[in-house]
């Protein structure tokens, strides 16, 4: 299977997320998959065998110029290839080239614009790239930040949209305005563990699901019993605030059984919502490499798990819905 795991560079620094998609490639490679590591803003920094493209794309350098200078989009392409050098982008990092955090939101904001952004035009670079040269089954979003490009992947691609556990705070829904400092910085340091749950919610009444009624996403590593929790409650705030008024066709709970998927590996009470979740948008990993993984006791506790579940809807979650899902 032709994997393709989409990772943003750290510049100078080490990141927590280069190591672990860098660590999850290297080994879907012993495991005898076709995985490829993409870097994007910088090349990756790491303490490993590095087994990332030495290539870059979204160059830091790139972006930031086509955010603030509306004339460079225009720039030749072979003055643009030549910001991208991953040398060059190595050697600001160790000088501690950045820019300030604070200036960054409108670049935030259009990057989640996708094609339609000041970076269009690196997105549709990217994805013709995908598409002509590499023709992955999976493309993998290491960073929900990356959703603006999701649309263009799946039309372009035909493929799943993957996000991993957790999210950047960009894309979740920001605490209140009137909080103290203090009382932001401790709802942050909350929420961040668990933020898929609020990643699923965005999903669910953003419209992006109705937008693009072909998108499949899948929310990775994120369990599955929580899952039956926020349909729920999705639903009942749908009807008391009466947003089927407001355009909505479908309740949340349609919308995710008819695009979206979790994915379990530990969790007996996940399998117990499983009619509440949709047999159909179940999936089953072990989370190797993790810490977490099930490895090499799986088999145990998959027998755990699936205990008097029938052997039809048992098969389909442990393979058939990803062999649909991935046309393998």
């Amino acid at each position: 299977m032709r994997i393709v795991h989409l990772v943003a560079g750290a510049g100078g620094m080490y990141c927590g997320s280069c190591l672990s998609s860098n660590t999850l490639v290297a080994a879907l490679r012993e495991a005898g998959q076709d995985a490829l590591l993409v870097p994007l803003y910088t090349p990756l920094r790491l303490d490993e065998n590095d087994v990332s493209l030495d290539q870059v794309f979204f160059g830091g350098i790139n972006l930031y110029l086509r955010q603030q200078l509306p004339l460079f989009q225009h720039a030749p392409r072979a003055f643009t290839r030549l910001l991208d050098s991953p040398r060059l982008l190595r050697w600001l990092g160790k000088r501690g080239w950045s820019t300030r955090p604070e200036g960054l939101g409108p670049l935030v904001v259009s990057m989640l614009r996708g094609e339609e952004g000041r970076q269009g035009k690196e997105i549709q670079r990217l994805v013709r790239w995908l598409r002509d040269e590499i023709r992955p089954q999976l493309v993998h979003l290491s960073n929900a930040m990356l959703v603006g490009m999701a649309r263009m992947i799946r039309q372009e691609l035909g493929v799943p949209v993957c996000f991993h556990a957790g999210a950047t705070k960009a894309i979740q829904f920001p605490p209140y305005a009137g909080f103290s400092s203090e009382l932001t910085a401790a709802m942050e340091a909350i929420t961040r563990p668990v933020s898929s749950v609020l990643v699923v919610a965005n999903f669910l009444f953003s419209r992006i699901l109705f937008r693009f009624p072909r998108l499949k996403v899948v929310f990775a590593e994120t369990s599955l019993a929580w899952g039956a929790y926020e349909l729920e409650l999705a639903d009942h705030q749908f009807e008391r605030q009466r947003l089927n008024m407001e355009g909505y066709e479908l309740r949340p709970s349609e919308l995710f059984k008819r695009q979206c998927y979790l994915t379990g590996w530990f969790d007996h009470t996940g399998i117990e919502t499983r009619y509440h979740i949709g047999i159909d948008n179940i999936m089953w990993s072990t989370n190797f490499p993790l810490a977490t993984s099930t490895w090499p006791n799986s088999r145990d506790f998959i027998a755990r798990c699936f205990a008097g579940v029938p052997d039809e809807e048992r098969h389909q979650m442990l393979w058939g819905n990803a062999a649909k899902l991935y046309q393998v």
